[in-house]
């Protein structure tokens, strides 16, 4: 087996990933023996998870071959990205701000979330309809066969093993207000990435279900850090930036990024994913895990404040 430098880069970085994951783990259920939060034991799940999701990448990423993207027209890329960042924008603007609509609360907070979906992949279906009929072809998966679609279900499954844990641990301190609706999106999200993967179809909805799912995470994040006290709300940003990092570390590696970034350099694709983790990881833990701990001190006497607030 013969590897060029940035592959060999991107695997040593792809255990050192692993390696912070495992201290991750330590860290979060040792915080949780302290504290009692909830959180703690979903961001150690995460660890947990995306342990066992890296480990079954691994081989896709640098044994088998990945699989090609269909032709495709470079300006109808360019248009396709001009049109889906400013969507992804407005995802996470309108997903923060719902949270603290207090007249936007169960049912109508689903609704508005189920229209923020639907509305979405409609918009960028007809997007995708426009580009083609007046630029060209966007990019196009061929789905995996075999072996390397058996480790990238695993890889997708535990990674949103890892999510949905997280997401759950969350919503447990605000399920009168989201009624669990982030998690039934990332369950969805789930089982469209586990189809796309295996036929190549769906993409764009993909995507979008991902996003949905990722920008009401972050909003529970600000919403928590937002609405505790002192110090605890400086964890915003590298909480913020953290997340990001995550989102993106999956959003590359996966078809979905080649979906999106198909005009990448092959090469880069093998590094991106790793260090953003690493970096995401890091920034995560600076912001997740001194939040987890000291939210004990102050929780009980803002529980009652806070599910004052979203109800």
């Amino acid at each position: 087996m013969s590897w060029s430098p940035l592959e060999l880069t991107a695997f040593i970085l792809s255990l050192v990933a692993i390696i912070i994951l495992a201290i991750g783990v330590i860290l979060a259920f040792s915080f949780y023996r302290k504290s009692k939060v909830p959180l703690t034991i979903g961001l150690g799940s995460l660890c947990a998870c995306w342990i066992a999701a890296r480990l079954f990448a691994l081989p896709v990423r640098f044994d088998m071959s990945e699989q090609p993207v269909v032709a495709f027209n470079l300006e109808a890329l360019i248009d396709l990205n001009l049109v889906f960042w400013p969507i992804v924008c407005l995802i996470f603007i309108f997903g923060a701000l719902s949270l603290f609509r207090k007249k936007l609360k169960g049912n109508y907070f689903v609704v508005f979330w189920i229209l923020l979906t639907v509305i979405s992949i409609v918009m960028i279906y007809v997007a995708i309809f426009l580009i083609e009929s007046n630029v060209g072809n966007v990019p196009e998966i061929i789905p995996y066969e075999g072996n390397a679609l058996i480790f990238e279900e695993l890889y997708a499954a535990f990674s949103w093993a890892g999510f949905l844990v997280l997401m759950y641990s969350l919503e447990i301190n605000y399920h009168k207000k989201t009624r669990y609706i982030f998690t039934l999106l990332s369950c969805l999200s789930l089982v469209f990435t586990l189809y796309s993967f295996g036929t190549g179809q769906g993409m764009a909805a993909e995507v979008i279900l991902f996003i949905i799912s990722m920008a009401g995470l972050l909003a529970i994040w600000y919403f928590m850090t937002v609405s505790t006290f002192g110090k605890l709300r400086r964890r915003l940003l590298s909480l913020t930036l953290g997340h990001i990092c995550m989102v993106f570390t999956f959003l590359l590696d996966t078809p979905l990024g080649k979906f999106m970034l198909a005009s990448t350099p092959e090469d880069y694709i093998f590094v991106l994913p790793p260090s953003l983790l690493i970096l995401g990881l890091i920034l995560y833990f600076i912001g997740v895990l001194p939040l987890a701990f000291e939210w004990q001190s102050v929780y009980n006497i803002n529980r009652s404040s806070l599910q004052h607030q979203i109800k």
